[in-house]
């Protein structure tokens, strides 16, 4: 038993050893801190002004053409004239932005040259008359933007348009 006492003790006595010996370990190595890499300096942009919405001034003058062809209907050719008059009178800051259209017909390539020479035909009409070609700017969307589906006769025929629109800069 005496044996077995001392025995006892001395697991007793390794056992607190061990403990204080998980307690007591060396703090761990300081590292030393990692530099981080010089990076590439980014040239910095020169920032563009941004430029004021030009302001649509009036509502849209719309002109309308015959059928397959870049010729104004009949009751649309006095309106240009009077119209063109009007611009003539305008500030030379005021431009002119025409927009050119097509029924469409499923002819996407023929639509858009359709549309080109209508525009063209009301801009040549402008320019001729006075107005600085760089006052105009042209835009010829073919069949892409129609104001009703093509389905009939008279939809098509609203659709066969050119919109002139009166910006400010």
């Amino acid at each position: 038993m005496k044996v077995q006492k001392k025995m006892y003790s001395v697991l007793f006595i390794v056992f607190i050893m061990s403990c204080f010996a998980c307690n007591s370990a060396p703090p761990p190595a300081k590292e030393k801190p990692v530099e981080p890499k010089p990076q590439p300096v980014k040239k910095v942009e020169k920032v563009k002004p941004v430029e004021e919405p030009k302001v649509v001034l009036e509502d849209s003058y719309v002109f309308h053409f015959k059928a397959n062809s870049a010729v104004m209907e009949e009751n649309d050719v006095n309106k240009l004239a009077a119209v063109i008059e009007e611009f003539k009178e305008a500030a030379d800051s005021v431009e002119f932005v025409i927009e050119g259209h097509a029924a469409d017909l499923n002819l996407p390539k023929g639509e858009r040259e359709l549309s080109v020479q209508r525009v063209n035909y009301i801009s040549d009409k402008l320019k001729n008359n006075g107005i600085a070609s760089v006052r105009i700017k042209t835009v010829a969307y073919g069949a892409t933007r129609p104001v009703v589906p093509s389905d009939t006769k008279k939809n098509r025929a609203k659709n066969r348009r050119v919109i002139i629109k009166i910006v400010n800069q």
